[in-house]
């Protein structure tokens, strides 16, 4: 019972590690991290879910990072809303709930600019072409 004690003593009146890091060749994490994770073969993988499972999280903290599948981009949040994180090739340009957007080539090698308004496809700029899926209307106000 002495020893068990003695023990418990011992870790708790240890100075608290800091830092971590996570690496196969054993060297420290650099000093202005608190992690740093090393690797040459893999990468790191944070949390992944849905758009309404990203909105639930209660009290997000700022600069807390999901992927949310849906959008199927990596999200952070700023201390007042969910903001997604640009690609290094952007191609797609959407507003903060995402359902206003204006998309350049959805499928590899198609060429088309898709204009989106309230979640709905409005626009297509194919070639010389500018389509309107919907069927809707066009007015053109002419100031030459």
């Amino acid at each position: 019972m002495k020893t068990i004690l003695l023990a418990l003593l011992a870790a708790f009146s240890l100075p608290a590690f800091t830092q971590v890091a996570i690496n196969s060749d054993a060297t420290p994490p650099h000093a202005s991290a608190m992690l740093e994770i090393k690797s040459i073969t893999k990468g790191m993988l944070i949390p992944r879910m849905t758009e309404a499972q990203m909105q639930a999280i209660a009290s997000p903290a700022a600069g807390l990072m999901v992927y949310n599948t849906n959008a199927k981009a990596i999200f952070f949040y700023n201390g007042g809303s969910w903001t997604h994180t640009p690609s290094a090739t952007a191609l797609l340009l959407r507003d903060t709930d995402g359902d206003t957007r204006v998309e350049v080539e959805k499928n590899p090698d198609e060429d088309i600019i898709r204009f989106s308004l309230a979640g709905v496809e409005r626009m297509r700029l194919r070639g010389y072409r500018l389509e309107l899926p919907s069927g809707g209307q066009v007015t053109i106000i002419n100031s030459f």
